[in-house]
């Protein structure tokens, strides 16, 4: 995979697995509410690793940003019927606040300055 993503001129950014990550040589990982926090995460890896983090509202991102979090990904930004577990929809608006830190989980490609 590594390969690739460097062939590509892509990023390589492993879900959940900091371990897996930083085994593979990605270029950072995505963490979800139930795995480390951020900081914990960006004690264990080079400094130019990327980290981005799943959120369901403002307080988690702006926390996530503190924790040194490089972007973080709003979800869901739609309603859906297909995940019982998805929460109340992100209010974009209120997510902008953070800057370009923001994506949805649609379109990772967005990745902070």
């Amino acid at each position: 995979m590594r390969r690739v993503t460097r062939a590509a001129d892509v990023f390589f950014i492993v879900n959940d697995r900091v371990d897996v990550a930083l085994a593979c040589r990605a270029d950072g990982v995505h963490l979800g509410q139930s795995d480390p926090p951020v900081d914990v995460a960006r004690a264990l890896v080079p400094s130019e690793f990327i980290i981005g983090v799943s959120v369901s509202h403002a307080a988690e991102a702006v926390q996530a940003v503190q924790e040194g979090a490089d972007y973080v990904a709003a979800s869901p930004v739609f309603l859906t019927a297909s995940k019982h577990d998805a929460g109340l929809v992100v209010e974009l608006p209120e997510s902008s606040r953070l800057g370009r830190r923001w994506t949805s989980l649609s379109s990772l490609s967005a990745v902070s300055d």
